[in-house]
């Protein structure tokens, strides 16, 4: 792997311990995994494949960890209003709740990063990594 991946993968790694961490002391505490895959749950719902196509898994990989948090009670599946044969999974109030403190944890690792970057550093990040990743 090239030391450009390596320096993405720990800027990743301590972005994720840190957000656990400090939303683990919020009594939510869940694993990196949970984390990255109930980010990207719509409050008005989202269906299992494409939460999969965000993360970047499989569907059955995501299944199961939707099953977990389903069992935590931070999310819920039901009906696709908008096609009856899917289903949709939601936040439930401690999902979102959960949704909300990560959102603060990260603009304050973001500030963080910020005070060491300076600002235009941190923008220039910030764009150079959108420009790779847009659809």
């Amino acid at each position: 792997m090239s030391e450009l991946g390596l320096m993405l993968q720990r800027a990743q790694r301590d972005f994720e311990r840190r957000l656990n961490d400090e939303l683990s002391g919020r009594e939510h505490g869940l694993t990196p995994a949970q984390l990255s895959v109930i980010q990207h749950v719509d409050s008005d719902g989202t269906r299992l494949g494409a939460v999969a196509d965000k993360v970047g898994t499989t569907k059955q990989a995501v299944g199961q960890i939707i099953d977990q948090l389903e069992k935590l009670g931070f999310v819920e599946r039901g009906p696709d209003p908008a096609d009856a044969r899917a289903r949709l999974v939601r936040p439930t109030k401690r999902g979102a709740t959960l949704l909300t403190d990560a959102k603060g944890v990260s603009a304050t690792i973001r500030k963080d990063w910020k005070k060491k970057l300076g600002a235009d550093r941190l923008a220039a990040l910030e764009d150079a990594l959108g420009a790779l990743f847009q659809d």
